[in-house]
């Protein structure tokens, strides 16, 4: 469920995801018994991803940024690969850390 989190949330804006997915997410772990873990972890996979410069405004912001020549200084390419590898790490994070972080919390 945090990867198709993490995918939705490379595409559209981190915020649109969590709209999106968060009743559905909270509805799949009441039937499993663990609503607050998983809305935990969704909710940190829906701000952890940034492979595409869509998936935030800041990110967008700078996309749209020209020169005196009207050229773009970024590309969409330019966010792919480091964007790509952070997402990769903060999905790796995200899928252990958020669950021991959700279970020392109390939410257990």
């Amino acid at each position: 469920l945090t990867a198709a989190v993490f995918g939705l949330s490379v595409v559209v804006s981190h915020t649109v995801a969590a709209i999106v997915i968060m009743p559905l997410v909270a509805s799949i772990g009441m039937e499993v018994g663990a609503p607050c873990q998983l809305v935990i972890l969704c909710a940190l996979a829906c701000s952890s991803a940034m492979a595409l410069p869509m998936s935030s405004f800041p990110n967008v912001s700078s996309l749209m940024v020209e020169d005196d020549l009207g050229a773009p200084y970024l590309a969409a390419a330019d966010f792919l690969k480091p964007g790509s590898t952070a997402s990769i790490c903060m999905f790796g994070v995200t899928a252990t850390l958020g669950y021991v972080l959700a279970i020392c919390i109390g939410f257990d």
